[in-house]
């Protein structure tokens, strides 16, 4: 039945509780949330990476607020008026450096998503040029993931600085 889906030029909507039968089958996932349904390219693997990539994201964003709010309070009370606040200019350069570097994450993100599911589809394996295809592909994608914790990185420390010196 796989091979047959997968061979068929339509589009299909599947629904499915057998992550292999995905896996070999889909090339993009719906996932129905409150909020409407969310979009993932790639297959059920893709979308478990995605999925988890945006709840360490998540579980980041919530770790550098409360060890920002944790330090702002204990360095107020121990030390009140050491740190000084950013004036408006600097927390809106800090704000718009915060914005960019999400956007970049994202952006990171999708690219990442779309080149493990180009490595995943056997058009990219035969032909001409496959050989010269894979190499930029793993070089893009080697790119992506030693940039993609930079950016992590970067993104937290300008969120603990806007935090911390926005008093």
């Amino acid at each position: 039945m796989e091979e047959y889906l997968n061979g068929y030029p339509g589009t299909l909507l599947v629904v499915s509780h057998d992550r292999y039968f995905l896996d070999a089958t889909v090339d993009r996932i719906l996932e129905l949330t409150p909020d409407g349904l969310v979009s993932y390219m790639g297959n059920y693997t893709d979308y478990r990476e995605r999925k988890e990539r945006d709840e360490r994201l998540e579980r980041r964003k919530q770790a550098a607020s409360q060890t920002s709010q944790k330090s702002h309070s204990s360095d107020i009370s121990a030390a009140a008026g050491q740190t000084k606040p950013l004036d408006r200019f600097a927390r809106a350069r800090l704000r718009q450096r915060i914005q960019e570097l999400e956007n970049e994450i994202a952006s990171l993100e999708e690219a990442e998503t779309q080149i493990v599911a180009s490595l995943g589809s056997p058009e990219v394996y035969s032909g001409d040029g496959s050989a010269d295809l894979l190499k930029e592909l793993n070089a893009r994608l080697g790119a992506i993931q030693a940039r993609l914790p930079e950016a992590y990185r970067e993104w937290e420390e300008a969120g603990r600085q806007l935090e911390h010196h926005s008093s």
